[in-house]
């Protein structure tokens, strides 16, 4: 197989799926004890009372996604699950053979067209350490990087301390690791359904990043590891603000080189949701190599035209490439490797 030249491609690296093996598997009479009903608006999955769908092609089918990726100019797309199929529904004791059957689908689905697909591996922080540094190990050789939820399946934090080892393994990993809202998370509990997407998503994620930054447990190193999605939220945006925690006594200041601003400039941050003036904005503050192309795909929140957007800034040449793929082609370039 001819590894492509990563370096001059345009990578997006925040994309959901949810592959149709998996479908048929359950349609198949998986013991999940899932049922599969399709109708012309998609899929939908049923468990107990629990019901996810419909799931639309956009979704589901990969000659769809390709079209989709072919009209955008995107080259190659990191594809992590859909994290609402690891949160519809409580699957008790059989809550790690489920993740492990969602990631092995992600990866059976990348895998028909690993020039272009690389899988991102979800990990369940709410898992014994075990558990988690388990599913690590088994599916690391294929996984491009590492999606974590904010929250756990009951809108809990993630970042406590019971779950602080499991976060040092994710960040000590070498791995990418996104940082990603469910949609069970705290902010359904008071931001009105229809505008959850659109800002709710964006709460939980805001606060579950300073909670990781104010836990002790991101240092220099690892917070070069972690990606904040939807363009950091309202962090970078709103840090002053977040900083008067220490102002006003109710964190205590930290050491020199580990307070927010200190680990806001380590963090990166995908383009989900930002238009160019945002765009250029995140640059200015915490340059381009800081800033990675993202696209929610299938999702319309995220921009119509991801790449244009980049385009249409002011920015250098450079620092355009930079951040359509050349931030992360050293990553995706080793995952093709392994593949």
């Amino acid at each position: 197989m001819t590894t492509p030249d990563m370096a001059h491609r345009v990578i997006d690296v925040h994309a959901h799926f949810v592959p149709e093996v998996l479908l048929e598997r359950l349609a198949d009479g998986d013991d999940f004890a899932v049922t599969v009903a399709r109708d012309d608006r998609g899929v939908t999955l049923t468990a107990g009372a629990d019901v996810l769908g419909p799931v639309r092609p956009g979704m589901t089918s990969l000659p769809v996604r390709r079209k989709w990726m072919d009209a955008r100019r995107i080259e190659t797309q990191w594809l992590a699950p859909w994290l609402d199929l690891l949160t519809w529904h409580d699957f008790g004791a059989e809550a790690d053979r489920w993740q492990a059957a969602v990631n092995d689908a992600l990866v059976a689905a990348a895998a028909t067209a690993p020039d272009r697909l690389l899988p991102v591996g979800y990990l369940d922080l709410g898992q014994p350490l075990e558990s988690v540094e388990r599913e690590m190990a088994r599916i690391s050789g294929s996984s491009v990087a590492w999606v974590v939820s904010t929250h756990d399946n009951s809108g809990g934090s993630n970042v406590v301390p019971d779950r602080h080892r499991a976060w040092e393994a994710v960040l000590d990993s070498g791995k990418k690791v996104l940082l990603h809202p469910p949609t069970c998370g705290p902010s359904g509990s008071y931001v009105p359904k229809r505008f959850g997407n659109a800002l709710g998503r964006l709460f939980d994620t805001s606060v579950a990043a300073v909670e990781l930054m104010l836990s002790g447990l991101l240092t220099t190193r690892r917070a070069r590891n972690l990606i904040v999605v939807h363009g950091g939220a309202i962090l970078p945006y709103q840090l002053h603000r977040v900083e008067g925690l220490y102002r006003f006594g109710l964190v205590p200041e930290p050491e020199r080189g580990a307070g927010l601003a200190d680990l806001a400039r380590e963090i990166s941050y995908d383009t989900v949701g930002l238009d160019t003036d945002a765009i250029a904005y995140l640059v200015a503050r915490y340059g381009a190599d800081k800033v990675l192309l993202g696209s929610d795909a299938p999702f319309a929140f995220g921009h119509p035209d991801p790449v244009g957007a980049i385009e249409a800034t002011g920015l250098t040449a450079e620092e355009k490439r930079s951040i359509l793929g050349a931030n992360v082609a050293g990553i995706a370039a080793s995952a093709h490797e392994k593949e």
